[in-house]
């Protein structure tokens, strides 16, 4: 297909310039090939960023018993690398008694402290007895503007876990 396309010039006569199919079929592979480009940057672009410090907010102990089994966080850590957050500590039974299918509650904020996501998982070791430990790690893809998380537990289907 052959297209003819009048092109203005400074004297008085107008031009046609002729651009056959291929050209047109060239310009438009073309044009996708820069959207697509484009639309790869945009989603690899948060891998190389540089980590930004996010900081802990601390604990709230709501539905939690009186009574209520209690948990000492020995550590919490954050990385923040390759497009993900990672959240992964340890925790120690601190209650007399043994406690199974504990579940770590991650909450991230953003600056004005507004909820923008919540992960769970469950403690790594299914059931700890009294006095022992049990690792914890929570990974979620980055979202712009998380500056602040808070850490929580909970038993898997019931309420939560008091944590000091």
């Amino acid at each position: 297909m052959v297209t003819q396309m009048p092109v203005p010039f400074a004297h008085s006569r107008a031009r046609r310039v002729t651009i056959s199919g291929n050209t047109v079929n060239a310009f438009i592979y073309a044009l996708t090939a820069v959207l697509a480009l484009s639309a790869v940057a945009m989603l690899v672009r948060p891998l190389f960023q540089p980590a930004r410090e996010i900081t802990r907010l601390p604990s709230i102990i709501g539905n939690v018993k009186s009574g209520a089994p209690v948990l000492d966080v020995n550590s919490i850590n954050v990385d923040r690398a390759r497009g993900y957050t990672t959240v992964m500590g340890e925790v120690r039974n601190a209650s007399g008694k043994k406690l199974n299918n504990v579940e770590a509650v991650v909450e991230y904020f953003d600056a004005n402290h507004h909820l923008l996501k919540v992960e769970t998982a469950l403690l790594e070791i299914a059931s700890i007895g009294p006095e022992e430990e049990a690792p914890f790690s929570i990974q979620t893809l980055n979202v712009s503007g998380i500056v602040a998380y808070r850490v929580r537990f909970r038993h898997l289907l019931g309420g939560g876990i008091a944590a000091k």
